[in-house]
Parts: C-alpha cells; structure tokens; sequence
C-alpha cells in the first residue's frame, strides 16, 4: 500500500511512461516465493487487492521454455509461475537447462546461482538468470493487462536488487512489451 506514496528518488524506472496517478497498479515481487497484489484508487484512498497470482501455471513462449517446462513438469509436477519466479525458481530454470541439455546439476542455491551468473563463470546460470528476467518481464506484462494498471508496475521483493545491473540490460523490457 505504500507504492503511491513513494517518491521518485525511491523508484528505478524500466521503460515505458510516467504512471498516472489514480489509476490501477501492480505489485510483484520474486523472493522465497512470487508475490502479486493490485491497488485500485477508490474514494480518495487505495485499497489493496490480495491475490495468489504466483500460483498461475507457468506459460511459455518459447522453444527453450517449452523444453524447460517439459524438464520441471517431470521433477515437480505442476509448474506455476512462483515455480520459476523465485529464489528456488531461479534454481529450477539452472537446474532444467542442465538437464535439458542430458547432464546432472551441482546442487546450487539461489545466490550460487546468480554469483555466477554476474561473475560470468557459469553458461547455464547465466542462461538461467536472463531466463528469469525475461520470464519476469512477461509475467509482469500479463498483471499490467489484467487492471489496465496505467499507475504503473512495481517490482518488489528481495531478488532483483542483488543483480539490478544485470536486469536493467537484460531482456526484462522485451518480455514486458510481448
């Protein structure tokens, strides 16, 4: 609920245009889990809409997602979109494109992931985190369709922040626009 009262000085701007002010906004945030809620201006105050949108299937839009859902449909069962928007998500897009291409994962944490993925001394944790900001991108794109969340779309949570270099020239933008 503090979103619409933040200053720009706390805010890093993607792309896209200024929010205007009253109108919808999204909140979403990767950290143990993927966080969702909307905020809708109604007689003078902002009322919080809660929700469970992390749990969404996972949709993807790609030959190397397809393959990577086929991977974490085969270990996990069900793949919602918290499945890989999150820390332990992070480790199940490295985990699936290892095992996509027939070898066996190490047994890697979220921060292993991304250290190497930022150190560059690992393809398929980089291969993972780019994944991630993509995937980020578009999950955030379908919640600003689901409102018309013209006040704009929030990332939060505990994960962007440890690679907001990386994310700002990863595909994060392009997935957002698709």
């Amino acid at each position: 609920m503090a979103i619409p009262m933040l200053k720009p000085e706390h805010l890093i701007q993607f792309g896209g245009t200024q929010p205007v002010e009253g109108k919808p906004i999204a909140v979403y945030g990767a950290g143990t889990g993927l966080g969702v809620s909307h905020l809708v201006h109604v007689d003078k105050r902002w009322i919080s809409l809660p929700g469970e949108g992390g749990h969404v299937d996972f949709a993807p839009n790609s030959e190397e997602e397809g393959i990577i859902l086929e991977e974490l449909r085969a270990e996990l069962g069900h793949v919602s979109a918290e499945r890989v928007l999150s820390g332990p998500g992070l480790v199940n897009l490295y985990r699936a494109i290892v095992k996509s291409d027939g070898r066996l994962p190490e047994n890697l944490q979220p921060k292993d992931v991304t250290e190497r993925a930022l150190e560059d001394s690992c393809t398929d944790c980089r291969r993972a985190l780019s994944l991630f900001c993509v995937i980020m991108g578009r999950f955030g794109g379908n919640l600003a369709l689901n409102l018309n969340t013209f006040g704009g779309v929030y990332i939060a949570g505990g994960i962007v922040p440890r690679f907001l270099e990386f994310f700002k020239s990863s595909g994060f933008r392009g997935g957002f626009g698709r």
